[in-house]
């Protein structure tokens, strides 16, 4: 199980809330920059993370 769907099962979404999420900043074209559990795994061996923590340009934050 990818920590995608782990994330997506321990919320009880009927959707894949994360991809949801990445199409909203994509549509909106405003860069982001994930940091924490979930982007230490890009680097390591993964882990369990359920927290997401995302950079947003100030200038952006009001946009979301």
């Amino acid at each position: 199980m990818t920590e995608k769907e782990f994330i997506n099962r321990v919320s009880n979404s009927q959707e894949d809330i994360l991809q949801r999420l990445l199409d909203i900043l994509h549509t909106m074209k405003i860069d982001y920059c994930v940091i924490g559990g979930l982007a230490v795994n890009a680097y390591v061996e993964p882990v369990v993370s359920l927290d997401l923590y995302l950079v947003v340009i100030a200038n952006f934050a009001n946009n979301l």
